[in-house]
């Protein structure tokens, strides 16, 4: 669901020195923050070219810790007919870390500016407590709680035709919508970037391994909320989520 998953222990993402020579980008390396929104822009390690995901965290050696969105590709060591809805691990929801010297692989979203270093000074997201989670997904649910709501759902799948890409792009704009006005009463930055790093906050506690029962339920149920009907057709698998990074 948009604010629920559960993931393994980030994984170390490494590349082969030599795997891709002559294929250098000139391009500098992007400059990450925590909450930055990435995208892929050459394939390494099992990411794909165009693949999104977040910034979670930054370490003391300015290594990135990220979350990816699904890549819907067969993974390295699957063959063309797998895919990672035929695997047990719930590969969505696990965190890699990639170290400083491969972020030239990565790409910010152009549509979510990162923010800058302040003085030498990394942009730290911010955080929610326990409480302030679970009564943030009592908010959102209750705004989603609407006759508006579903009618502005069916209204998109028509629209789109129930196509998956487009449904989640329009989907992406709707939601943003709803949730601007949330965004300021909880301190967040009312603009998409500010919906990622609430994204995250909320993650905090539905993420890892000994996530809060009672915060992931309602972040499922917000989920299957804001998805509608669609719900069932893009996480056929109760245990699989998704989440929108890419806003708008």
């Amino acid at each position: 669901a948009v604010f629920a998953a559960a993931a393994v222990p980030a994984t170390v993402v490494a590349v082969d020195a030599h795997s891709n020579e002559g294929e250098r980008d000139e391009e500098a390396p992007p400059a990450l923050s925590e909450g930055d929104v990435i995208i892929v822009h050459r394939p390494f390690a099992d990411l794909v070219a165009g693949q999104r995901g977040a910034v979670v965290e930054m370490d003391d050696d300015g290594d990135a810790r990220l979350r990816m969105e699904a890549s819907g590709r067969p993974r390295r060591g699957q063959s063309d007919l797998e895919t990672d809805d035929d695997d047990d691990d719930d590969d969505e929801a696990e965190d890699i870390l990639v170290l400083q010297s491969d972020f030239g692989h990565l790409r910010h979203d152009p549509n979510i500016p990162s923010v800058p270093s302040q003085d030498g000074t990394r942009h730290r997201r911010q955080h929610l407590t326990q409480d302030g989670a679970a009564e943030l997904l009592d908010e959102l649910r209750r705004s989603l709680d609407s006759s508006y709501w579903e009618g502005a759902l069916a209204k998109l799948g028509q629209d789109t035709l129930w196509q998956k890409g487009a449904f989640l792009e329009g989907l992406r704009c709707l939601v943003l919508t709803l949730v601007l006005p949330l965004l300021s009463r909880w301190g967040f930055e009312a603009s998409r970037r500010g919906f990622v790093e609430m994204q995250l906050a909320v993650q905090d506690y539905t993420h890892g391994q000994s996530p809060d029962s009672a915060i992931r339920a309602k972040a499922d149920q917000v989920s299957r909320q804001i998805y509608g009907d669609m719900h069932a057709l893009l996480f056929p698998r109760l245990d699989r989520h998704a989440v929108l990074y890419g806003v708008g």
